[in-house]
This record gives structure tokens, C-alpha cells and sequence, in this order.
């Protein structure tokens, strides 16, 4: 008896330690579910940003989210393109909105459209979200940098806010609804990154965006017109002094002048490297086109008019009797200033004709013989107004474009130079330009040294725009601007 007590107490305390375990194992497994749940749940959002809009109801917008409910919590909410369009007020409807770059506020029965012209190239808070508005007074949804007189000024977050700002010598980011300082005294004489771009920032610890070229130690900042900066190692170079002409040790050359004297010149700047080789382009950047589901009109208002499906049997004496009255108005259709049953009293023919012959002559049977003046036709029953129709329709915002720098070289003095090139359409419906905006004066010159163009630092020119094998550049087509300011460079 003994020996089964003994043994049932080993067997419990190993299941014990079988359960625990199984515990333990169990809670490592359900870490990785919760995980995988989180997951699909970012996916679900995600799904539900694609398809949420607002539905009319008692004269209100309700918000409805992917699953069709209606979501009445206080707050922006997402359209289909995730970007932050909607804005439910407490009392669970849709108070503000903003499409086509419009800011829209609900008002009676309807959305009033609300002027932006004082925030042009500025923000405007609406609902505790920043929102950035272009010099054209619209609100800029798109992601991305955006440019104030051609300085990187504001960057728009993936949906559709405003979330840095870099105005003065500081770099504010959004916190809670408003702008706070951030602190740059860690980049000191360096660099900063702010979402891919490069800015430099001095040793006060304060951004400086203005076109200059700056020396810190071993390395050379060059900031362009547009702010951002670029960093390259200053390389020392030792005289060459074998060769006749050259400096000697003294730093004069064998006719007494110094080696680094250069004359006043323009800068003739080349696509070619000192070996004679072409500079490569680079910073090559492709931009997907954007696309969004734009509610507008799919079919316009129009009339529909509606006849009789076959021939029928019009008594004209009974549409005479509609002839108008000494002093009523009628509408002369044949401009002859006459009213007659076959013109003018057309209008009446619907409430003068019969089916059949045999119809039209049991009512003439009824009537003096002049009731026998007919005729047969198909006669004008109506119009009918068929309002316009509208649909959420895919739209492309902004076409696909592309953006890189190409290098060139002064062949006099050797100093680089940068132009950064944009390329792409105005609409889906426009064929491509080229933008190009040179960081620094002189003359573009080809491999065989042939001038091509003047240009001027910081304002840009169009590009020479190759169709098939025709090359071609219109000098008075301004268009190129127009790309610029469609992706934020604001000249």
C-alpha cells in the first residue's frame, strides 16, 4: 500500500512538471500569435485606409470606415489613400474636409469652401493637424519636401500633415498639435539629416541655408540655393616641380609668377573629368505617379426625349383648339409669325392623338365633319431631365517623374559644379520636360568645347528634349517652371 502511495506521488509531480512546462511553452507560443495578430491588424488598417469615405445621411456626413460602420469619435480620419482628408467634430459627424487641395467647412446642409489665400507658402492648423499650403493656396497633400522661394522650407508626412519645418537658422518638428524647437548642438560644424536631405549646421548650432561654400577641418561644405548641403574631404596636393614652367620650391614658377594664379573668367563648365572621360550622373531618383480616387462627375446632366413608339392618328382640329388667345405668349418655331397646327401646335399633339384609325373616327363620328383634319405620326410625349452622375474614379494626381544631378567641370579652373534635372509631365495628358537648375554661373560647353548655353546659379532653364532622333529646345517654352512647382520647387 506503501509502494502505490509512493508511486501515485511521482506520477502527480511529474504531470505538475509536464503542465508547467506546457505553460511555459504555451506562453512562448502566444507571444509569436499576439505578434502575428498585431500584424494582420496593421494590414486591416491599412485595407480600411483604402476604402473609407463619408456617406450622407438626414442631411449630414457620417464617416464610415472599411467594414461600412460608422465611426462618430472626435478626430481626423483617413481617406482611401491613408491621407488625413476627414474631420469628425463631437458631435459625430463630418465638420472639415479637404479635396482637390481645397479645405471645405460644414455649414447648414452643405460643405462651404474656406479661403486659404492668407497662408500661401505657409501652414494652416485645422482640427490640431498642420496642414502646408502651396503658393497657389492649395493644401498639399503628397508627401514629401516642399519648397518655399526655392528653399527645402516644410516636409509633409505620409499622411498628408505637415510635420517639419525649417524656417530662420532653426528645424522645428510637430509635438501635440504644434511646432517645437529641436536642439543642434550635436551637429555642430557637420551635417544633419532630415528625411534624405542634408543640411549644415554651424558652430552655434544653427542651420544655415544660404548659398555659400564652408571649410571645417579637412572637409568643405558646399550649401546650394535649395539649402542642402553637400560634404567632401579636402585633399592635400603635393607640387609638381620637374617640369619646366612649373613652381619650384619657393612657390614661384620659372617666369615668376605663383602656380594658383588664375585669371578672371567665366566657368566653362564640361561634361568631361580631367581624363577626358565623361562625369556620370548620379542621385538618380524615380517617382511613382500618384494616383487617387477623385468623387466627380462620370455623366453630365442631359435631356431625354420621349415619343410615341409607333405612328399615331393626330386630330388637328382638337390641337387648334389650343391656339393661343389675343395677348398669350407662343413660341414661333418657324419664324414665320404665324402660329399653325403644324408647327407651333406640335406641343399638343400628346393630347390630341389616337392609337387607331378606327379610334380616331368614333371620336370624329361625335364631332362636325372638321374633326376628319388629321394626319399620322410619331408624336413628342416629353423630357425627361437625367441628373449627372458621380463616382469615386481613380485619378493621377501627379504624373510618375524622375530627378538626378549631373556633374560638370570648368575647363579652366577645374571647379565642379551640379545640376540637379527633373524630368517628367504635367498631366497624363502632356509629353515629358526637362528642368535643370545649375548651382553655379558660366557657360555649358559641349565635349568639343562648343558653347551650348549661359546659365545663372539657383534659376533654372529647360532641357533639351530628345523625340525619336530629333533633339530640340524651345527657349520661350516656360512649361519646365511649371513642372517645378508641381513637385514643390517654387520658382
Amino acid at each position: 500500500m506503501k509502494r502505490i502511495k509512493e508511486l501515485l506521488s511521482l506520477l502527480i509531480t511529474f504531470t505538475l512538471i509536464f503542465t508547467m512546462s506546457g505553460v511555459v511553452y504555451a506562453a512562448a507560443d502566444d507571444t509569436a500569435t499576439i505578434s502575428a495578430y498585431e500584424k494582420t491588424d496593421k494590414k486591416v488598417a491599412e485595407l480600411s485606409a483604402a476604402t473609407c469615405t463619408i456617406k450622407k445621411n438626414d442631411n449630414k456626413y457620417y464617416y464610415k470606415n472599411a467594414s461600412g460602420k460608422t465611426d462618430k469619435k472626435t478626430g481626423w480620419k483617413k481617406n482611401q489613400n491613408g491621407k488625413y482628408v476627414y474631420y469628425v467634430g463631437s458631435k459625430g459627424y463630418v465638420t472639415e474636409k479637404i479635396s482637390g487641395g481645397y479645405w471645405y467647412h460644414f455649414s447648414g446642409k452643405k460643405f462651404v469652401k474656406k479661403s486659404l489665400s492668407s497662408y500661401k507658402n505657409k501652414t494652416k492648423t485645422i482640427g490640431k493637424k498642420i496642414f502646408f499650403v502651396n503658393s497657389k493656396g492649395k493644401i498639399v497633400l503628397k508627401s514629401g519636401w516642399k519648397k518655399v522661394s526655392g528653399v527645402y522650407t516644410y516636409y509633409v508626412s505620409g499622411t498628408g500633415t505637415a510635420s517639419v519645418k525649417l524656417t530662420g537658422k532653426k528645424y522645428y518638428k510637430v509635438s501635440s498639435g504644434s511646432w517645437k524647437v529641436q536642439s543642434l548642438a550635436k551637429y555642430k560644424n557637420d551635417r544633419v539629416k532630415i528625411h534624405g536631405k542634408y543640411f549644415y549646421v554651424d558652430k552655434n548650432g544653427s542651420m544655415i541655408k544660404t548659398a555659400k561654400t564652408v571649410k571645417s577641418g579637412n572637409y568643405k561644405f558646399t550649401i546650394k540655393a535649395d539649402g542642402t548641403c553637400t560634404k567632401t574631404k579636402i585633399e592635400t596636393k603635393t607640387p609638381d616641380n620637374s617640369n619646366s614652367g612649373k613652381s619650384d620650391n619657393t612657390g614661384k614658377n620659372n617666369n615668376g609668377k605663383t602656380d594658383d594664379t588664375i585669371p578672371a573668367h567665366t566657368h566653362q563648365w564640361s561634361p568631361l573629368a580631367k581624363d577626358h572621360t565623361m562625369l556620370k550622373d548620379t542621385n538618380y531618383v524615380k517617382h511613382d505617379a500618384v494616383v487617387e480616387n477623385v468623387y466627380k462627375e462620370v455623366t453630365p446632366e442631359h435631356k431625354k426625349e420621349s415619343y410615341t413608339t409607333t405612328s399615331v392618328y393626330v386630330c388637328y382640329r382638337c390641337v387648334e383648339n389650343y391656339k393661343p388667345k389675343e395677348g398669350e405668349t407662343w413660341t414661333d418655331k418657324n419664324g414665320d409669325g404665324k402660329w399653325t397646327v403644324q408647327e407651333e401646335g406640335q406641343e399638343y399633339y400628346k393630347y390630341c392623338y389616337f392609337e387607331t384609325n378606327e379610334e380616331l373616327l368614333s371620336h370624329c363620328d361625335k364631332f362636325p365633319p372638321g374633326h376628319y383634319w388629321s394626319t399620322v405620326t410619331k408624336v413628342h410625349l416629353g423630357t425627361t431631365i437625367i441628373p449627372a452622375k458621380y463616382a469615386y474614379v481613380p485619378t493621377t494626381i501627379t504624373p510618375e517623374w524622375s530627378e538626378w544631378d549631373e556633374h560638370r567641370r570648368c575647363t579652366v579652373c577645374g571647379e565642379k559644379m551640379t545640376i540637379h534635372v527633373v524630368n517628367g509631365a504635367l498631366s497624363e495628358n502632356t509629353a515629358a520636360v526637362g528642368a535643370c537648375i545649375p548651382d553655379k554661373s558660366g557657360d555649358l560647353i559641349t565635349t568639343s568645347g562648343s558653347k551650348v548655353r549661359s546659365v545663372v546659379g539657383g534659376k533654372p532653364y529647360n532641357k533639351r528634349v530628345y523625340v525619336g532622333s530629333y533633339a530640340y529646345m524651345n527657349e520661350t517654352d516656360t512649361s519646365y517652371l511649371d513642372l517645378l512647382r508641381l513637385h514643390g520647387f517654387n520658382y
